[in-house]
């Protein structure tokens, strides 16, 4: 195996390791350091830092790939025979949900969506998941537009949550609650 080959490959199983070790910690990443990186992909400390330079960037970039996959996995077509208004209003508690559910890695993944801004980024995909939603045929520029507004929105709720429940009672952990946040905003913004 030629020395690229061999340096692709080990940052694959450094990255593979990393997320093994993200999802068994249920994104508790505190836990998680390079030395038990390194033990668990076979790899020397000085490799691990080497390829990805700090513990933080490595686990952001595990957490994008993680949150990637869930983004390009996430499938409209269920709600399909929806009018696009519902669509999207079950599209969006979908989204909340997850974001709850996993609230570690949806987190570090909003945040290094808002550090590096990315016309791949998850943001991105979800927002043009949410177009399709909207879109009864083809998506039209103000639907781009209410689907960024809506992911942003829920974005931001999400990582205000004890905020928000403080200063004007929505309580994201009670799932009534956030579904009921989530029509309003989407009857908010696409009018």
């Amino acid at each position: 195996m030629e020395k690229s080959q061999k340096a692709e490959k080990t940052k694959e199983t450094i990255l593979a390791s990393t997320i093994a070790m993200i999802q068994e910690g249920n994104g508790e990443v505190e836990k998680i350091t390079i030395r038990k990186i390194a033990e668990r992909s076979g790899a020397s400390v000085g490799l691990v830092n080497h390829y990805f330079g700090t513990k933080d960037y490595l686990i952001e970039t595990c957490v994008q790939q993680m949150i990637h996959e869930v983004v390009h996995g996430f499938r409209v077509e269920r709600w399909n025979e929806l009018p696009s208004i519902k669509r999207t209003k079950e599209a969006a508690k979908a989204v909340m949900d997850f974001l709850m559910e996993n609230p570690q890695i949806s987190k570090i993944s909003i945040l290094g969506d808002m550090k590096k801004p990315a016309t791949t980024s998850n943001t991105i995909g979800t927002a043009i998941r949410f177009a399709f939603c909207l879109a009864e045929d083809e998506v039209t520029e103000s639907q781009k537009q209410q689907a960024f507004a809506l992911t942003t929105a829920i974005q931001g709720a999400f990582l205000q949550k004890e905020i928000m429940k403080e200063t004007i009672g929505i309580d994201f952990y009670k799932k009534k609650s956030r579904d009921e946040y989530i029509e309003w905003l989407v009857d908010q913004l696409v009018s």
